[in-house]
Formats: structure tokens, C-alpha cells, sequence
């Protein structure tokens, strides 16, 4: 059994569907009986990613120029 990490993308790419998560899932299939690990670094960055496309899509969150 191998140590397969999940870095940030991946994990962003199943969450969210682009045009890359069908990769992305068959990527962890293809790998699953490896052992899979991440880090504290990747946690925050996705936590920090989502939240920022989460108030994105409802128009909460404008860029750094905006009124």
C-alpha cells in the first residue's frame, strides 16, 4: 500500500463540478486502495476557497475595487 497525498485541487475539483472533476474522481478510484493523506496547509487553503467562491456566487463578496 502506498501514501497517495490529495493536494488542494483535487479536492476542489469533486466539490465543486469543472471540467475537471470526472478526472479527478477517477483519479482517488483508480488510487483507492492506497492510503490517501493531506495536509493542515490544504484544509485551510480549500476552507479559504470555497467560502470565497460561496460569497462569489451570491454576490455577498465583490473584488478589492468595489464600492
Amino acid at each position: 500500500m502506498n501514501k497517495v497525498f490529495i493536494d488542494t485541487n483535487i479536492f476542489y475539483n469533486i466539490l465543486f463540478e469543472t471540467n475537471l472533476t470526472r478526472k479527478a474522481r477517477k483519479l482517488l478510484e483508480d488510487y483507492e486502495e492506497n492510503q490517501f493523506y493531506t495536509s493542515l496547509t490544504v484544509i485551510n487553503e480549500l476552507l479559504y476557497i470555497s467560502t470565497r467562491k460561496y460569497y462569489q456566487t451570491t454576490e455577498e463578496l465583490k473584488g478589492p475595487y468595489s464600492p
